[in-house]
C-alpha cells in the first residue's frame, strides 16, 4: 500500500496557471488644437510603461517610446492615433 501511494506522479499534484494572452492598446490625441504661435516650437514626448504587479512583486513587461512631436501635430479625438503594444 505504501508503495502505491509513492508511485503517483508528483506532477499531477501541482497546480499550474493557465497562460493568458492579453492585448494592450491605447490612443493618442489632443484636446487642444495648439494652433497659436506660442506653440510653434513646443513638443511632447510620450513614454508608455507597462508593469506587471503580483502581490508585492513588480516586473517590467514592456515599454514604448514615441518620438517627440510638435504639439500641433497631435490629432484630435476623432483622428486619434491608435497604437497596439502587444
Amino acid at each position: 500500500m505504501l508503495l502505491a501511494a509513492w508511485s503517483k506522479p508528483i506532477i499531477a499534484s501541482i497546480n499550474f496557471e493557465k497562460p493568458v494572452s492579453k492585448n494592450i492598446s491605447f490612443a493618442v490625441y489632443s484636446d487642444n488644437s495648439y494652433a497659436s504661435k506660442v506653440y510653434d516650437d513646443a513638443s511632447a514626448k510620450l513614454q508608455i510603461t507597462v508593469v506587471k504587479v503580483r502581490g508585492i512583486t513588480a516586473a517590467l513587461f514592456g515599454r514604448k517610446n514615441m518620438m517627440p512631436n510638435c504639439l500641433k501635430e497631435y490629432p484630435s479625438l476623432q483622428n486619434a492615433l491608435a497604437q497596439k503594444l502587444w
